[in-house]
């Protein structure tokens, strides 16, 4: 049988901090990309394409890899400590969620992410009055507040740890009763 690997006390605070950071910087870019949505009115033929560009730059050089390295960080910590990956319902959870988002997002808003900047650039202020613009852009916006929405419950859910003590207490039943059947069976 082979060794499971554990991290020891500093490790698991490090590995820890650094996935804090990247869920931190994942959600804040999230936020900062829909206040660029809204705080910004256009009022030049260069500033809407300006403005959708900005925001498809915070998504592909700050979201992508604070997701990406959220999620390894995540796959480390449920390997190399005693969370694991099922062992909670919060983690499961939180791996549900994170899961979701990941296939989501490169499906649905990166591609309504690319077909807002073609048209802005194209347009430039004329893309306000292009259905199909506004139609990727309502799209986008309304998944980016559902996406902020998650991820700060995967936050309040990874702090909070609902479910533990319900979680502790069933795994002890289990194995009492696993325990007890053995001392009656021959």
């Amino acid at each position: 049988m082979i060794k499971k690997p554990w991290l020891g006390t500093t490790g698991r605070q490090w590995l820890k901090s650094v996935h804090l950071i990247l869920s931190v910087i994942w959600l804040g870019a999230a936020i900062s990309m829909n206040i660029l949505r809204f705080a910004w009115a256009p009022s030049g033929n260069g500033d809407l394409y300006a403005v959708d560009h900005s925001i498809a730059l915070i998504d592909n050089w700050v979201v992508v890899p604070a997701a990406w390295g959220s999620l390894l960080t995540g796959i480390l910590e449920s390997w190399l400590t005693a969370w694991g990956f099922f062992k909670y319902r919060w983690v499961t959870v939180k791996w549900i969620g994170t899961v979701a988002i990941m296939v989501y997002a490169p499906l649905f808003i990166a591609q309504w992410d690319r077909n807002i900047e073609a048209i802005s650039k194209a347009e430039g202020l004329l893309a306000l009055q292009n259905p199909a613009y506004l139609q990727y852009r309502l799209l986008y916006t309304l998944s980016g507040i559902g996406l902020i929405a998650v991820l700060a419950l995967l936050s309040v859910i990874s702090t909070l740890k609902p479910w533990t003590k319900q979680d502790r207490l069933n795994s002890r039943l289990k194995v009492g009763r696993g325990l007890a059947n053995a001392e009656v069976d021959p």
